[in-house]
């Protein structure tokens, strides 16, 4: 799973998690748009690239516009605080094999 070395790299690091979501057919449309990348590949790997589920905050670019959904991340950033547990501190823990905070 990558999740597992994103969290071992940004060890130490205050991440916050944004997940940037968009629909299947938005997903597909943007892809045949650019002309470099194969169509569906997208649609393909959204499962996996969401499967662990945890996000300090969500962002859908299929409803909302590129202005709105980085405000949305602005005004997460201005507002939450410095010791919240992130969600990084989540993804360690649950996937740490002995149950602790992996290194």
């Amino acid at each position: 799973m990558a999740v597992d070395r994103l969290l071992t790299v940004m060890n130490g690091i205050d991440v916050v998690f944004v997940g940037v979501h968009c629909s299947a057919s938005d997903l597909t449309q943007r892809e045949s748009l650019r002309g470099n990348r194969a169509v569906g590949t997208a649609v393909n790997q959204a499962d996996k690239v969401h499967s662990h589920g945890l996000y300090d905050l969500e962002v859908n670019t299929s409803i909302a516009s590129a202005q709105t959904c980085s405000g949305q991340i602005r005004d997460y950033l201005q507002h939450s605080e410095a010791s919240a547990i992130r969600a990084f501190d989540h993804l360690r823990r649950l996937l740490a094999p002995d149950g602790t905070e992996s290194d």
